[in-house]
């Protein structure tokens, strides 16, 4: 295989198209069974490594690596936010979802 650049291409046009996420969220699956167990979600808690789990009324703190190996096998979904998207648009419950621009 060899390298192909469109005419006009350049790093900084492929940078502008990139799409980059970041996993912002976690509903896991806690049971045996799809018949029994129990729903729990972790959320991050902004650009940093922290993270809140919440487990009916309990909410505790945890660091992205401990949901990322506790998660790993329990994970049902999984929620994520463009990288840019809290620079240019304005937090999610103020969003106009006409106004939000989908990735190319």
């Amino acid at each position: 295989m060899f390298a192909y650049k469109k005419r006009g291409w350049t790093e900084e046009k492929e940078a502008e198209r990139s799409c980059l996420y970041r996993l912002h969220g976690v509903v896991s699956h806690l049971g045996n069974s799809l018949d029994s167990g129990h729903y729990i979600s972790d959320v991050a808690e902004g650009e940093g490594d922290s993270w809140l789990t919440f487990n009916d009324s309990e909410v505790s703190h945890m660091n992205e690596s401990a949901v990322l190996k506790r998660r790993a096998k329990t994970a049902y979904l999984l929620f994520y936010v463009r990288s840019g998207a809290e620079e240019n648009n304005p937090p999610f419950w103020k969003w106009d979802h006409r106004a939000v621009t989908p990735c190319p």
